[in-house]
């Protein structure tokens, strides 16, 4: 069987991660194979391109998207540079694995996922915790009972307000920053892995960079499930100011006892506690989710390439479920709606607006700095 092969879009150090994982990972998936990178300066792609035997390195993006010589294209490029570079790699036959979040909005992202299906190709976003096997492993334990019956779910992603130094993609509102396109994807993901289905917004309040009214740096709220008393409520920040605070954490209340999950958006050093009992990451595997997202994403391409079955059961796993098909339009919608309901206007250089939610002006107040 020829190998899968990746082309990279992007220079970050989440592609150095992602593709010196795939480069660990050709001993036990022959199959796939990383063999272009294309940067903003051949510098950088040559860079990148040093750490993955074989590979070339170019400063077009179109260069690799267009190439004879892949058959996937990874994009870590950002947001708002996500949906004009997806759809051109669809258009040229690639599959994709696109880095979250996915899309600016919920019509973005309906029409990269339709378009993908339409072509018979993988459009996956990049959610790599959601391939972990911790992540199936924290679903178990609360369907043992071990809290009792769920009440409350909290789901959290902070940043010190130091950490980004208001600079980068993230606080650039021309390329879709902002703290919910950058932590959105987590934070929305745990409470549909927890509660079992994607909730419905039902608050939101956050505030905005003075500089820039189309970057949130403060997003929070609650939503609810459908036919469930169960109560969610979530919150992001680029501007903690307490660094104890920062950080990634998941709270699940029931009625014996309560769970945490710490660092559930890197599952291999994530901890999950219920009591004095505690279940980590490398209990389970060896490999990061970068490497279990990679070997998901070449087995659907396999299956979608031989019209047969992406795993062994007929059916798609967890990590599967929460990135790619309707799960990518489900995350999309609920960021939609919780944008809306804090009137924070985001749109992308497409200039697409959302399906699910009107346009409105933004109206969120500025983050205050103390």
């Amino acid at each position: 069987m020829r190998p899968l092969r990746f082309g990279a879009l992007g220079t970050s150090y989440i592609t150095e991660r992602v593709l010196t994982q795939q480069a660990a990972l050709e001993i036990m998936i022959p199959h796939a194979k990383v063999v272009a990178i294309a940067g903003r300066t051949l510098k950088h792609a040559k860079r990148i391109a040093a750490l993955v035997p074989g590979a070339w390195a170019t400063s077009s993006y179109e260069a690799v998207v267009l190439s004879p010589e892949v058959d996937a294209v990874y994009i870590a490029l950002p947001n708002g540079l996500h949906y004009e570079w997806a759809m051109m790699a669809l258009r040229a036959g690639k599959h994709v694995l696109c880095e979250k979040s996915l899309a600016i909005n919920s019509e973005e992202a309906r029409r990269m996922v339709e378009f993908a299906a339409s072509k018979r190709l993988v459009m996956m976003e990049g959610s790599a915790y959601a391939h972990h096997p911790l992540i199936p492993a924290l679903v178990d334990i609360i369907a043992s009972g071990a809290i009792g019956q769920v009440t409350n779910i909290h789901s959290q992603f902070l940043y010190h307000r130091a950490f980004l130094h208001e600079q980068g993609a993230r606080y650039d509102g021309a390329l879709g920053g902002g703290v919910a396109a950058d932590l959105g994807s987590y934070v929305y993901g745990m409470l549909r892995i927890v509660g079992g289905s994607w909730p419905t917004v039902t608050h939101a309040t956050g505030c905005t960079w003075a500089n820039d009214s189309h970057i949130d740096e403060e997003l929070g709220g609650s939503v609810s499930f459908k036919g469930s008393s169960v109560v969610g409520t979530f919150r992001m920040s680029f501007i903690m100011l307490r660094k104890n605070d920062a950080g990634a954490l998941l709270t699940v209340t029931g009625s014996r006892g309560t769970l945490t999950f710490r660092q559930f958006f890197s599952p291999q050093v994530g901890v999950i506690s219920v009591g004095g009992n505690v279940t980590s990451g490398p209990q389970l595997s060896k490999l990061a989710s970068y490497a279990h997202q990679m070997m998901a994403f070449s087995r659907m391409a396999r299956a979608a390439n031989t019209s047969s079955s992406p795993t062994a059961n007929g059916g798609p796993d967890l990590g599967e479920i929460m990135s790619t098909g309707q799960g990518l339009l489900e995350l999309a919608g609920m960021m939609d709606k919780a944008y809306a309901a804090a009137g924070i206007s985001h749109v992308g250089p497409s200039g697409v607006h959302a399906s699910t939610v009107p346009p409105s002006s933004p109206n969120a107040p500025a983050c205050e700095r103390v």
